[in-house]
């Protein structure tokens, strides 16, 4: 019987399933399982709260995805070494950019899978939280009835990654064109806070949702390493003329 190439990729170096805050045992296992059986590798679990040895019962032969999972405290440390991250969501957030449908997610990581990647899942019972979201890169909904919109981790982890398997196919990963990540993003963010309270454009009549519109936008235009070194050294003399540290006469 001839086997089904599409499965045949190298996502291993390239993408990791973290889930954040898994209480269910048979869940964790299960996404390993499917992690195995779709070509994946990498498995972060976030403050796990399930049992190891219920999470072989649904694991089965993907001992090895559970063996080599990497477990994290804190959310931002997991994330620190990824240049773009899928946060899987199924309510809607205000004051976000516009979610992905998980088709347009697959189509996404197909031109950006020379990149490291992270599909980020949220608690069992309530899903990312605020917190979570304001460090992933994009947001994507799966569809589902509107009779009950929320998935099954295991369930909703096996869509994403059989959906982003079936479009990659045997896309290559070389010509790497290395893209800024989360921390580098972050300390962008700081420095446009800081000019822009400086400048008066962030004060006490400024809606609350504007920072979150900045940082969203510096997070989905995915600026690469020499890009985000031009920028956090503009906004860092900027910062600095605002502040009176040097003239702004001197700033070119």
């Amino acid at each position: 019987m001839q086997k089904d190439n599409f499965l045949d990729h190298s996502l291993g170096s390239v993408i990791s399933i973290i889930l954040v805050e898994p209480q269910e045992s048979l869940n964790v296992g299960a996404v390993a399982r499917a992690m195995l059986n779709l070509g994946f590798e990498d498995l972060r679990l976030v403050n796990p709260k399930y049992t190891e040895d219920k999470a072989w019962v649904t694991a089965r032969a993907a001992d090895s995805i559970l063996k080599n999972s990497k477990e994290f405290s804190d959310l931002k440390d997991a994330l620190k070494d990824f240049n773009i991250v899928f946060g899987l969501s199924a309510r809607d957030s205000l004051n976000r950019f516009a979610r992905m449908t998980l088709i347009e997610c697959a189509e996404n990581i197909n031109g950006d899978s020379n990149k490291k990647i992270a599909i980020l899942f949220g608690p069992e019972a309530t899903g990312l939280r605020k917190e979570h979201l304001d460090l992933c890169t994009h947001l994507v909904k799966i569809p589902t009835s509107a009779k009950l919109e929320s998935l099954n981790l295991a369930q909703a982890a096996t869509l994403v990654m059989y959906e982003i398997t079936r479009s990659l196919s045997k896309q290559s990963y070389k010509d790497i064109v290395e893209l800024a990540n989360i921390n580098e993003i972050g300390q962008l963010e700081k420095l446009v806070d800081s000019s822009a309270e400086l400048s008066g454009f962030y004060g006490k009549g400024t809606p609350s949702h504007i920072p979150s519109v900045v940082h969203n936008l510096l997070k989905r235009i995915k600026p690469t390493k020499k890009e985000i070194a031009v920028m956090l050294g503009l906004f860092s003399k900027i910062k600095k003329a605002l502040s009176g540290e040097i003239p702004i006469s001197k700033v070119d």
